[in-house]
């Protein structure tokens, strides 16, 4: 019989021969076109890459996590100039700048506008000094940047909050800052710290490997089927046939990445949530709100509407204070630093891409559903309902899913 050690040896075997899999299979899919193009059009060694990360990945998994975190910071580190060459010198100096700022002894928000005025350097020199295929050469630079916007809000945040014997080391912070899964599948990832370090498994088991390559293949078919699907779905009539469909495409695109970032973790031994909770079996929109990429709901929550709420509370009427702070964190969290920055730091033709994200009917979309989720209940104790038939539920979720259909057509009116 094997030892608890031989069973650990076997199953960090199995994780890497996993993430190996997943690995070969997104960068055959990459190639192909069968996913949205990231190292294709970065014009990087990916084969290299992906070659490092899964020997790094196995040696690190049959480790403690003390010693996995280091070997995970090492293998970021040592890939960054594979993938970005002299580029590279920007989110190491960044993750320096943030870990820096998270312990110096200012005021929150001084710290924060510290942050962001360093995050927003490499936006600014991409769109203001490199032409299209330059700024399309850097793309998996500005995906990557993107994803470390609410990672150094969280982790400023998080140390400020934190009593000293919670201060987290200088290691865990440039580990979470540089987590594998960042260059692998670069997107936004508002996976707060403290939920990082408190689902990271001590070993590897059957059943997270099972979690983390499911999860990793359903993100394969959700990004192979939004890409052979979008231009059929284009096509489709009548309208509405056509906008449920959108709705659904645009759920994959954005759920894709997430899932196949979140399967990555957990083949390196973290047991993250998936990020979403079928939202579109939602009964209310808060209910949605609850399902629908919940990352940016707790990132949205625990970083700008508690902290607006403990301040406006001094000065308003609870009621009036939830709903104020509720906008002010939408505003914020969601539309500013999530629906433009973002956006606007990966795109090729930022003016145009304002034009388009500050539309009117946009706009309007947004705030009729930022209306639908606050306002039913802000301030005001959820109140315990009544039993219900099924049918009354169904009915429920078919008018939730009808309206969210018809504010997609105002939003991309």
């Amino acid at each position: 019989m094997q030892t608890q050690g031989g069973q650990a040896r076997t199953r960090a075997l199995v994780g890497a021969l996993a993430l190996a899999g997943v690995l070969g299979a997104m960068l055959v899919l990459d190639r192909t076109g069968y996913l949205p193009s990231v190292y294709r059009s970065a014009k990087v060694g990916a084969d290299l890459i992906a070659a490092a990360l899964v020997v790094l990945a196995a040696v690190a998994a049959a480790f403690a996590p003390a010693r996995r975190r280091a070997i995970h910071l090492y293998a970021g580190v040592a890939i960054l100039p594979i993938a970005l060459g002299p580029w590279a010198l920007a989110p190491a100096g960044f993750v320096v700048l943030v870990i820096g700022v998270a312990r110096l002894a200012w005021p929150v928000l001084a710290r924060l506008v510290l942050v962001i005025a360093g995050w927003l350097v490499v936006p600014a020199l991409r769109i203001h000094h490199l032409d299209g295929a330059a700024q399309a050469d850097t793309i998996l630079l500005a995906l990557l940047w993107a994803g470390l916007l609410y990672a150094a809000f969280y982790l400023v945040i998080e140390r400020a909050r934190a009593l000293p014997g919670e201060q987290s080391s200088v290691l865990a912070d440039a580990h979470y800052l540089l987590a594998l899964p960042r260059l692998i599948a670069p997107f936004f990832q508002p996976i707060a710290p403290s939920d990082l370090s408190d689902r990271e498994r001590k070993q590897m088991t059957w059943q997270l490997l099972r979690n983390g390559v499911a999860l990793a293949a359903y993100a394969l078919a959700l990004g192979v089927g939004a890409q052979l699907l979008d231009r059929p779905v284009r096509q489709l009539e009548p309208l509405p046939v056509r906008l449920g469909a959108e709705v659904g495409l645009g759920y994959a695109r954005v759920a894709h990445g997430i899932f196949l970032a979140i399967g990555l973790f957990r083949l390196l031994g973290f047991g993250l949530r998936p990020g979403f909770h079928l939202p579109y079996a939602a009964r209310s929109f808060p209910d949605f709100f609850r399902r629908y990429n919940y990352y940016v709901r707790d990132a949205v929550l625990s970083l700008f509407y508690y902290p607006f709420l403990g301040h406006l509370r001094l000065w308003l009427p609870a009621r009036l204070a939830a709903i104020l702070a509720a906008y002010l964190a939408l505003i914020i969290g969601s539309l500013i630093l999530h629906d433009l920055l973002v956006p606007l730091s990966i795109s090729i033709e930022p003016l145009e891409t304002l034009q388009q994200l500050t539309g009117t009917w946009r706009l309007a979309g947004f705030v009729i559903l930022w209306s639908l989720i606050i306002l039913p209940h802000a301030g005001i104790a959820p109140r315990k309902e009544p039993p219900r038939l099924w049918w009354q539920d169904a009915l429920r979720v078919i008018a939730v899913d009808a309206i969210i259909v018809a504010l997609w057509y105002v939003h991309t009116r």
